[in-house]
């Protein structure tokens, strides 16, 4: 196994890219028997039988908008009742009606790189958190106006809000909780102090970039509980969102930067050291683990009972929540390619899953089994670097690949 310092960022024998879709099609004759075209005639009625539907049929998805900016990347994005969110390189905000793809409203944030986007629903507010750079923004979901712009004492990774609290994990190695309707300090916690001794092979400071002395994943809720992950220091932490104290520190072998996943008395996470764990968050002890073949980068879903986790050996895992025991395993790499790295989290419609992959597949599986439905490239020679869903849609970002083919965009797909 091979760590990397920033996992979306290339590293020999890791990351795919570059992909062309090639696929090699056969064809054979076959004599059909007489016996067997009688039996699909209905002899008493005098007239053919209609064939039974496919219990599985084929998932044909496709593109229902897309959005490109004029220039530049795109940082990150973000989904809620009907709208997308797209932050732009360079700090300008885009809402996008989630139906038809049509620009709502475009406002110049600020000047930073927006590490996420977070939404209020404590209908006080109808709004986002955006950070940028050393700033946060309240903005009214609608309009784009801001409620308020604060200076912060360090850059801060993608928000979560508690009730009238935001809550996110600064990169100076403080956690900081903020009033949510002015954005006066409420709290700040230290997790510099306590950091853990590097597992082999991890060097926090090899993690971490710039004038960092911390490098915090994006934040999770449940209840007046928040989990977030510290990729440089190889765990992830419980806090109490109302006063910043601390419940657990969970720790892993390895460094971790996707989004912890809560479910049920469990917290889910995933690892560089080749795990999926789960945590009692009651107890901070680790209840089960799983290992893969890869380090695992994207974030759990959990629904009724089963744990869905793509790994970077291009495998997605169903396992049991309980116990952890693997259910299924499916590669969804194309055949004859690389193995398709997975940094997103799937999204369940039915009895569908749907994994957008980096090579720049959405891949449909059945719920179920795990087995392959169909597949479906948005952009040739892109590759997907970022997911949202709203509703029916899956909500994907695309950008360049390493040899400069396929674009920055987002496309929203459905069946």
């Amino acid at each position: 196994m091979l760590p990397t310092f920033f996992p979306r960022e290339a590293m020999l024998g890791q990351r795919s890219h570059g992909y062309a879709p090639a696929m090699a099609i056969m064809s054979m004759r076959c004599l059909v028997p007489v016996w067997s075209l009688l039996a699909a005639v209905d002899v008493h009625a005098g007239v053919q039988a209609e064939p039974p539907p496919p219990a599985n049929p084929p998932v044909q998805l496709r593109t229902l908008w897309q959005f490109a900016p004029d220039r530049g990347a795109i940082d990150s994005i973000a989904a809620r009742a009907g709208f997308v969110f797209v932050a732009l390189d360079g700090g300008t905000l885009v809402a996008l009606h989630a139906d038809d793809g049509s620009e709502v409203w475009r406002r110049q944030v600020g000047k930073g790189w927006v590490a996420g986007i977070a939404s209020v629903a404590n209908g006080k507010l109808d709004a986002i958190v955006v950070p940028i750079g050393k700033q946060l923004a309240l903005l009214d979901r609608r309009t784009g106006a801001p409620h308020w712009v604060l200076d912060m004492p360090a850059a801060l990774h993608e928000p979560v809000v508690v009730g009238d609290v935001i809550v996110a994990g600064g990169d100076d190695g403080n956690l900081y909780g903020r009033k949510l309707a002015t954005g006066e300090p409420l709290w700040a916690t230290d997790y510099l102090a306590d950091a853990p001794a590097d597992p082999p092979g991890f060097s926090g400071q090899r993690a971490r970039y710039g004038d960092q002395k911390a490098r915090p994943g994006p934040a999770t809720v449940d209840g007046d509980l928040v989990a977030l992950s510290v990729f440089d220091q190889c765990r992830a932490l419980l806090v109490e969102a109302r006063t910043g104290k601390r419940s657990f520190s969970l720790p892993t072998q390895g460094w971790m930067f996707m989004r912890p996943a809560f479910a049920g008395r469990f917290l889910i996470v995933g690892s560089q050291d080749c795990h999926i764990r789960a945590f009692d968050k009651t107890t901070g002890t680790e209840a089960w683990s799983h290992r893969t073949k890869n380090r695992v980068e994207a974030a759990a879903v959990v629904r009724n009972g089963r744990v869905y986790q793509g790994s970077c050996d291009g495998n997605l895992y169903c396992l049991d929540l309980e116990r952890g025991t693997l259910l299924w395993e499916q590669d969804v790499s194309e055949a004859g390619k690389r193995k398709a790295p997975i940094y997103e989290p799937v999204t369940i419609m039915g009895d569908l899953v749907l994994l957008p992959v980096l090579t720049g597949e959405i891949v449909a599986l059945d719920r179920d089994s795990g087995r392959i439905r169909g597949r479906y490239r948005p952009e040739a020679d892109s590759e997907i670097d970022g997911s949202a869903w709203d509703g029916g849609l899956t909500i994907v970002k695309t950008r360049p690949t390493l040899e400069g083919k396929g674009k920055a965009a987002v496309f929203a797909v459905g069946r």
